[in-house]
């Protein structure tokens, strides 16, 4: 039997933080873990999963379970943590089978629904949130902690919106500077951080870190500085919010700020629970197929 168990952004961010510890001790033996902006999940153990526990997943890989409904970035990371089990050698039998059937359901509902089309990322409405808040964007100066997708849409949505004084930071230079060449900006190695931090107007930050890179000894005292914390766990510590000329934005602002889109692909909501239905249908068909026996016309 295949358990689940798991927490979304339904919790507060510092709940979620804690869990992510606890469930990580967890996942011993044949397991899948999924970590994405808005949930941590522990997929465990062989055979058929409770349909509960097949549905969910569905749901979660066709982006229904996604803050941002029909997200699309939750199908790849539900692949990708897919394929680290398989990597690392923790995959059962009975985990393929769920999770190849959960990521071709996500397949058919982007394929097949308008749930996806026009959804606006996280990175998007992080910098549509800094240009609400940072008069003269554009003239600002621009620090980047981190070069992976959710930075990469931050990046590629400041150049955009004219920003020219974008400078990236991440612990391998090399992706860095292949980010900042794709996009006409500048990169630093790590451990300038802090003498970038002392120059920033803006920060966007979002690495895997187990505490947070950033306090408030670390940001200047003389000037504003607006900061958005994509990270879970959080990059930034929550106290330097105390000081008068820190505005710290984190993902919980961000998702905030996503829901207004959501109305306009709710109908597609509808055909997107059917198709799930279909592939239920099959996947606890599969069992059934491979659980029948031929019977043998000889026998006495």
């Amino acid at each position: 039997m295949i358990l689940f168990e798991g927490k979304d952004r339904s919790f507060p961010i510092v709940e979620l933080e804690a869990y992510i510890d606890e469930v990580k001790a967890r996942a011993l033996g044949r397991f899948v873990y999924l970590q994405t902006c808005n949930r941590v999940e522990l997929y465990r153990g062989d055979g058929e999963a409770l349909r509960s526990v097949a549905r969910h997943l569905f749901r979660v890989a066709a982006g229904l379970e996604s803050k941002m409904l029909g997200e699309g970035h939750v199908l790849g990371q539900v692949r990708r943590a897919y394929l680290a089990s398989i990597e690392q050698r923790n995959i059962s039998p009975g985990l393929h089978r769920l999770f190849q059937h959960a990521i071709h359901t996500g397949k058919r509902v982007r394929a097949e629904t308008a749930i996806s089309r026009g959804a606006v990322t996280h990175g998007q409405a992080a910098v549509g949130l800094l240009a609400k808040n940072v008069p003269h964007l554009q003239d600002s100066s621009i620090l980047i902690i981190g070069a992976n997708r959710l930075t990469g849409n931050v990046v590629i949505g400041l150049c955009s919106e004219g920003c020219r004084q974008i400078t990236i930071v991440n612990r391998t230079i090399e992706k860095a500077q292949e980010l900042a060449e794709k996009a006409s900006c500048a990169y630093a190695p790590y451990a300038h951080l802090s003498d970038r931090i002392g120059y920033a107007d803006v920060i966007v930050t979002a690495i895997s870190y187990s505490g947070p890179i950033i306090r408030s000894v670390d940001l200047p005292v003389d000037r504003t500085v607006t900061i958005v914390d994509l990270a879970v766990p959080r990059n930034v510590d929550p106290k330097t919010a105390d000081n008068a000329r820190i505005r710290l934005f984190n993902l919980e602002d961000v998702e905030a700020a996503m829901e207004r889109t959501i109305a306009g692909r709710a109908f597609e909501v509808l055909r997107a629970e059917e198709i799930i239905d279909e592939e239920l249908i099959s996947y606890y068909g599969s069992f059934e197929r491979s659980n029948r026996r031929v019977e043998n016309p000889f026998a006495l």
